[in-house]
This record gives structure tokens, C-alpha cells and sequence, in this order.
């Protein structure tokens, strides 16, 4: 079955009846399940919040799944997400609240890229790797309260200049202060 939005082809979609439970755009699957009327939402932008029973059973938030979303104010992940996708909520100039899952390991590059009103969020203490660029354009990020004893790999650029507060685990502040592209965060580190 195919759906043509706004004149293009989203290839792939699984219909069983009573809800999305595969999406594939470009050729690139962008969602593995999308309850109900979320489709709809998703595609033109107007939502403006998603919660844990939204995304019940999904393990992968895809590439662009609420890109443009910029309406979108709160997300709150239900603790089967593991990872992030590229680009996942980027442009969503609205969002100030994200409530990460627990068991998240991995949030890809742009992931918050352009989430021009998030002020703070929480990294899961499960997160092992940040990549590029996940935050760096969310210029209203002002503190990041990391809960991973071990510093996860961090690639260049992924937090934002503005950021004035990375909260780490006190026991472990100078293992993050010296960790690679870390180092340029060390003045802005405190131990909590």
C-alpha cells in the first residue's frame, strides 16, 4: 500500500486495520508503529505534544519522525525507546519539556537540532553515544544534567556555545573534564 502526502509517495506503509505500524519515506523507515490519527499529526506539523502511551512499544524514534513539528511543546518517551534518530525533533521551535527514555543509549546527530526554546534536558545514565551536532542549534539550551557515570562518546559540536551548566556525577567530574570533546565543556562541569 502506498500514501501520497501533499504530491509524495510514502512507500511501505503496514496498515493492520487499526492502526500505522511501518512508515518508509524516501526509502528510509521513519517509524516502526504510529497509533491512530498520529499520522496525520506527524505529517503536517500541527501536534503539539506526545506522550509515553503515544509511543508505547517503539523502540526508535526514526530520521525527521517530528522534524518541523513547531508546535510540538512536550515529549515524554516511554522507557522502550533506545535511540534517537537524525534530525528526529529538529525544528521543533516550540519544545520546552523532554522526558527521555531510561533505557535510551544513543541519540543521533541534529536529533535537537533548531529546538529553539529547550532550555534544559537530562541525559539517561544508559546513554553511551551523543553525535554531532544532537543539540548544538537548540541556542536556548542553557543546562544539560548528564546521569551516565562514564562520559558517553560525544562527538564534536553537539552541545551548544550557550550551554553555562553540565551537571555530572560528582565521583566522576574530572574522568568527563578530560574525556575527548568534552574538555571543551570543563569549565561550565559541576559535580552533583
Amino acid at each position: 500500500m502506498s500514501l501520497i502526502v501533499n504530491g509524495t509517495e510514502i512507500e511501505n506503509v503496514i496498515y493492520n486495520g487499526t492502526e500505522l505500524t511501518e512508515l518508509v519515506f524516501n526509502g528510509v523507515k521513519v517509524w516502526e508503529k504510529i497509533l491512530g490519527d498520529q499520522l496525520s499529526r506527524l505529517i503536517d506539523g500541527t501536534i503539539t505534544e506526545v506522550t509515553a502511551e503515544d509511543l508505547q512499544g517503539l523502540t526508535t524514534i526514526g530520521i525527521n519522525a517530528f522534524a518541523g513539528c513547531s508546535l510540538l511543546k512536550s515529549v515524554k518517551m516511554p522507557n522502550s525507546i533506545t535511540s534517537i534518530g537524525m534530525s528526529a525533533f529538529a525544528y521543533c521551535s516550540a519544545l520546552t519539556e523532554v522526558m527521555l527514555s531510561s533505557e535510551l543509549t544513543a541519540i543521533s546527530g541534529s536529533a535537537f537540532g533548531n529546538c529553539s526554546s529547550l532550555e534544559e534536558i537530562t541525559i539517561p545514565s544508559k546513554v553511551t553515544s551523543i553525535d554531532s551536532l544532537s543539540f548544538s542549534t537548540a541556542t536556548s539550551l542553557k543546562t544539560i544534567k548528564m546521569l551516565p557515570k562514564s562520559p558517553p562518546t560525544l562527538a564534536a559540536g553537539a552541545f551548544p556555545t550557550t550551554i553555562t551548566r553540565i551537571e555530572v556525577p560528582s565521583a566522576n567530574l574530572s574522568i568527563y573534564q578530560s574525556a575527548t570533546n568534552w574538555t571543551s565543556y570543563a569549565s561550565k562541569m559541576v559535580g552533583v
